[in-house]
């Protein structure tokens, strides 16, 4: 019951220790969304 909501705690450590940006979490529909960023989704791009 210990690990029990640490998930997302792993997902926002294994993105830092990554060095992507924190995910995105939000309620849908009765559930969640979470958007994890790749290291290429993360450059800003300019125009």
């Amino acid at each position: 019951m210990d690990s029990w909501g640490r998930g997302t705690l792993k997902i926002y450590e294994a993105c830092k220790n990554a060095g992507l940006p924190e995910p995105e979490i939000a309620s849908l529909d009765g559930g969640l969304l979470v958007t994890l960023h790749s290291k290429e989704s993360s450059k800003k791009v300019v125009k």
